[in-house]
């Protein structure tokens, strides 16, 4: 889990600083792999699996961070809403 941590921060910054013509599609590409990637490489080394283990890990781990961005998103834009609605009727 930690490792998914960091490699989704790690991930961001580099996706932002290597894809550059994709201002924030380039950080959320760069989550996701990162996420995965070392997720599934922490899964090889430190707990020793073998290669189509860490490859489910990796998967789940960036299917993960996706879900959760989207997720984390449509409630944003809800809230957003809800507080344009509220401002505006009395």
């Amino acid at each position: 889990m930690l490792a998914s941590v960091g490699g989704a921060i790690v991930g961001a910054i580099l996706g932002t600083i290597f894809l550059p013509f994709l201002p924030i599609i380039g950080t959320i590409i760069g989550a996701i792999a990162g996420a995965g990637l070392a997720a599934g490489l922490a899964e090889r080394s430190i707990a020793q699996k073998d290669w189509n283990d860490s490859w489910k890990v990796a998967r789940g781990a960036a299917a993960g961070r996706a879900l959760s961005m989207i997720a984390k998103t449509g409630i944003a834009i809800a809230v957003a809403l809800l507080l344009t609605f509220a401002a505006f009727i009395p």
